[in-house]
């Protein structure tokens, strides 16, 4: 019998990171990794204004 591994996309490894509070590139970079998820900081970075983005949530502050 042969059990399959859940592994998590690369998409909802950013959503855990972002719900646990890891909002900075390299910090996402390094957190993923001890998932065993290689991302770049460019991919995180995207990853989490897309989310943002489709939550409703401001990608950064604006400026006043």
């Amino acid at each position: 019998m042969v059990v399959e591994k859940k592994t998590l996309s690369k998409m909802a490894a950013v959503r855990k990171a972002l719900f646990e509070g890891v909002e900075d590139p390299s910090d996402g970079v390094a957190y993923l990794g001890e998932l065993g998820i290689t991302i770049s900081k460019q991919q995180f970075s995207t990853y989490k204004s897309n989310i943002r983005r489709l939550s409703g949530k401001p990608t950064r502050p604006r400026a006043t």
